[in-house]
């Protein structure tokens, strides 16, 4: 099977407080074909130190973000980034191009058509969700999200759940399932379930879509219930944290809002929970929950996305009923004895081992793309 000659990785601009957006690009490089001889990463505000041990031949073209809180210059910057972007593809010599949430590189997208460059469009959200969001922002982005999905040549997906609200997408014949991994590197099961002290955790983004302020309400009762033996650990950051700090105040709840973390102090994290809370409204195939799952910490979620390649209901974890206070309560009430989580832990654990390895995911990518090689 012959070589590729490049591939083209495009991607919004990079968050600047969140990592995690990186990690999962960067795993998505790792696990490119080793045919391609280069890897041409287009982006803004890329993290060196995120893709330091990718192993890959990389070329990065990494155009300056504005974080100003000017509208007008943001918009225009965001506009340049993308000619930037066009003229840095006319230059290269490739005939694939991988756009990674990409909603706002639609110029570069137009112009890989333009230059028969086939278009791989990853779909990574909840579209049904995404469209109930208010907002021109949000309206915008749904709509360049729906064009590039349609209009790619191939559309790519992380679990082939996620297009269960992509109903016009599922009849393309052109579709690519390509899955991430857990990163056995850093991710262990060091601690047994057993001598885990009683917390449950969530590893997320504090926005609306994750229901964190529902997940603390719910957890407040929860420990109530059971005479405060609790505690609630939530790591990450975003829109939320003033509100959510506020409301922790005001209820007096055992709940450490920890912020980001680096990614060995949340495996030695993980390993201190008893369960993950992830009552999500929209998800892809979550790194949280397959970092989790790989330290023998099971997931209590909801049934969206890519959580159900994972989640097999009282096997590997267990299912929410909604999104509510009191969905999210009834499911923490609804947990069996130490005993039975402990059988639930390893077999969390020796699911994702079998089924999400770094060599089980570069082996599906590379059989999901061998189909196209006749076109390089």
């Amino acid at each position: 099977m012959r070589d590729f000659m490049e591939a083209l990785v495009l991607t919004n601009p990079l968050p600047k407080h969140n990592k995690s957006a990186s990690i999962s690009l960067k795993k998505f490089i790792s696990i490119l074909p080793k045919r391609f001889k280069n890897i041409h990463l287009i982006s803004s505000n890329y993290d060196e130190i995120c893709f330091d041990e990718c192993n890959k031949s990389m070329i990065v073209s990494n155009f300056k973000r504005y974080y100003g809180k000017n509208s007008i210059i943001k918009i225009l910057n965001i506009i340049n980034i993308q000619f930037k972007a066009c003229i840095t593809i006319k230059r290269c010599n490739s005939k694939m191009a991988f756009f990674w949430i990409s909603d706002k590189m639609i110029l570069p997208f137009i112009f890989c058509k333009l230059k028969n460059i086939d278009r791989y469009n990853f779909v990574l959200f909840d579209i049904a969700y995404m469209c109930n969001l208010k907002g021109i922002k949000n309206k915008l982005s749904v709509f360049l999200m729906t064009y590039m999905a349609e209009h790619a040549e191939y559309v790519c997906v992380e679990s082939i759940h996620v297009l269960d609200s992509w109903p016009a997408l599922l009849k393309k014949k052109n579709i690519k399932v390509i899955h991430l991994y857990a990163d056995s590197d850093i991710f262990e099961y060091r601690v047994p379930y057993k001598k885990r002290k009683k917390v449950i955790g969530m590893l997320t983004r504090l926005a609306n879509e994750k229901n964190v302020i529902s997940a603390v309400n719910a957890f407040h009762k929860f420990n109530t219930e059971n005479n405060g033996e609790w505690k609630f650990m939530i790591i990450g950051d975003g829109p939320l944290r003033t509100e959510l700090s506020e409301i922790i105040n005001t209820l007096g709840a055992s709940v450490e809002l920890c912020g980001w973390r680096e990614r060995n102090e949340v495996s030695m994290l993980l390993n201190e929970f008893k369960l993950l809370l992830m009552p999500t409204s929209s998800e892809g195939l979550p790194n949280a929950l397959l970092e989790a799952m790989w330290c023998g910490t099971p997931a209590l979620a909801t049934r969206v996305g890519g959580i159900k390649d994972l989640v097999i209901d009282c096997n590997t974890g267990w299912y929410l009923d909604g999104v509510l206070s009191e969905e999210i309560l009834e499911g923490l009430r609804r947990l069996p004895n130490d005993n039975e989580m402990e059988k639930i832990s390893l077999n969390a654990a020796s699911f994702v081992r079998e089924k999400f390895s770094y060599e089980k995911s570069y082996i599906n990518a590379e059989n999901e793309l061998a189909l196209c090689s006749d076109k390089i």
